[in-house]
């Protein structure tokens, strides 16, 4: 049987992303590789990518930053259209349709019965990107999405065949690992002090600002609380700014990013993780923080209700009640009968229906249908 072949142009494919949608790139493409498929991969120059992948061809273009990214897109063009003359691949993925449907949609005029695999992650619901993101969507064999949510986000707004549209989830980190030694930034906290946790951009979507004002509430009732924010963006000044107005910095620590084992031991140390999200296409970070069997509050937006069962195994909580928020967040540090029984219930979620086998099985299956 011929080995298929996809090519996917990529912004990134970092094994060691704070982005949740660039992990998931990374482990459908893992997945792809260890289901015999070959991938082969354009990236921005100097980019990082996992060298032990097997049957992974990368080719990097001229430039190291793409900005805007969407221009991206006239810089693979050529690299498609040279790939698919030597290597006649099977299927175009295309990850991110707002910043490649451009290249996927000249590329599609001339070569129309290379089928597109392409990947719903968010929606844009305004202007350009609107356009050639509904374009894109309509002419692509396949459509992944990592929700039931996004599923149906994309019927609603782009006018989609659901049939085409196929639900992978995520897969979780491996809470097994251990860490060499404590993160530098963590020597200020003792072992009796409690951690909330934020992890993410620092924008207004994901709503670091929210989470900041729990943590401000919380520790005006309970003293012996730390907050961990990882994660940069636009919002970081504004948060350190308040902190400082408060006269708390001594109770907050900003980290840029963590990766591999610093990553795992902040999960394995927190002891509430704080999710105010106002969108999601799934939450990937989410049941990477209930593998390691902790508590987990989101907000009730996006996919969280097809994560959390709501008091069982996580907190889902609405944005308009901060109070709930603030009482939920110190009911679980003043308790640890309630989060023993929550981290239990999380561990066994994410172990049971989250998993990156199952998600790599799942988009196997939807190429196999492809060609």
């Amino acid at each position: 049987m011929k080995k298929i072949i996809i090519c996917s142009p990529q912004l990134g494919i970092s094994p060691v992303s704070n982005l949740g949608g660039e992990i998931y790139d990374y482990q459908t493409i893992k997945g792809f590789t260890r289901r015999g498929v070959r991938v082969l991969i354009y990236l921005p120059k100097k980019r990082i990518y996992d060298k032990s992948i097997k049957d992974l061809s990368v080719t990097y273009s001229s430039m190291t930053h793409i900005f805007p990214p969407w221009f991206f897109s006239f810089i693979c063009l050529p690299y498609l259209f040279k790939t698919y003359k030597r290597e006649k691949f099977d299927i175009l993925r295309i990850h991110s349709p707002r910043f490649l449907g451009i290249a996927a949609m000249i590329f599609h005029f001339f070569y129309p019965k290379v089928p597109i695999l392409s990947s719903g992650v968010t929606v844009d619901s305004l202007g350009l990107h609107y356009l050639i993101e509904r374009y894109i969507f309509n002419i692509s064999s396949r459509i992944i999405v990592q929700s039931e949510y996004m599923k149906k986000l994309l019927v609603k707004k782009y006018h989609i065949n659901q049939i085409k549209i196929a639900v992978t989830y995520g897969g979780v980190l491996d809470s097994s690992k251990n860490w060499v030694s404590r993160p530098k930034e963590s020597v200020c906290i003792r072992n009796k002090d409690k951690v909330l946790l934020f992890m993410g951009a620092l924008i207004n979507r994901k709503n670091p600002l929210f989470a900041l004002d729990i943590f401000i509430k919380v520790r005006s009732k309970l003293k012996n609380v730390f907050l961990v924010v990882i994660g940069e963006g636009n919002l970081k000044k504004k948060m350190k700014n308040k902190i400082k107005a408060k006269k708390m910095t001594d109770r907050i620590i900003f980290i840029n990013s963590a990766y591999k084992e610093e990553k795992a031991y902040w999960f394995s140390r927190m002891d509430v993780f704080l999710f105010p999200s106002l969108n999601e296409g799934f939450g990937l970070v989410a049941t990477e923080a209930m593998s390691f069997g902790k508590v987990v509050i989101t907000s009730e937006k996006a996919a969280f209700k097809e994560i959390i069962d709501n008091g069982k195994d996580g907190f889902m909580l609405p944005l308009s009640n901060q109070k709930l928020w603030i009482d939920t967040t110190l009911k679980i540090l003043s308790s640890s009968k309630i989060s023993e029984r929550i981290g239990r219930n999380a561990l066994s979620k994410v172990k049971t229906k989250f998993s990156w086998e199952r998600t790599y099985n799942l988009n196997k299956k939807v190429i196999e249908e492809m060609v």
